[in-house]
């Protein structure tokens, strides 16, 4: 098997790949391990040799009997102050102050016009007012 050395091989890859379809080429490189280059047949050869481990697993000579049997596993109920508390679901309601949504961009405008002109003003706080009681409910469940 002939070496080389990795700026070797690399300034030579022709050199190697042609090699290596007759022979196994080593190629080294300082404080690391080497490699091999083989030709695909050779590679193909060698591991149709090995069985896979399917194959060890199947032909295995440990019938069922052989083997312990196991119980199922007992399943609990989560102790509740280990539960993970569940996250929000916010669905899509239509605008309780009367825009628009399915037009963000357009609506988002209108909006900053009124709230500049104060024309939604009483409407905005009877909304903040709702959404605020709607909050201290669910944080008292």
């Amino acid at each position: 098997m002939k070496s080389w050395s990795i700026a070797e091989a690399r300034a030579n890859i022709a050199d190697v790949f042609e090699a290596a379809l007759n022979s196994p080429q080593k190629i080294e490189r300082r404080e690391s391990e080497s490699v091999v280059v083989v030709a695909e047949s050779v590679w193909n050869r060698i591991m149709s040799e090995y069985p896979s481990f399917a194959d060890l697993v199947l032909n295995s000579p440990v019938e069922d009997e052989d083997l312990l049997q196991r119980r199922p596993a007992q399943i609990e109920p989560m102790p509740v102050n280990l539960r993970k508390p569940r996250g929000r679901t916010f669905r899509n309601k239509a605008d309780p102050l009367g825009y628009d949504l399915a037009d963000l961009d357009r609506a988002i405008r209108a909006m900053t016009a009124d709230a500049l002109s104060g024309r939604t003003k009483d409407a905005v706080q009877e909304e903040l007012t709702a959404v605020r009681r709607q909050l201290r409910t669910r944080a008292d469940d």
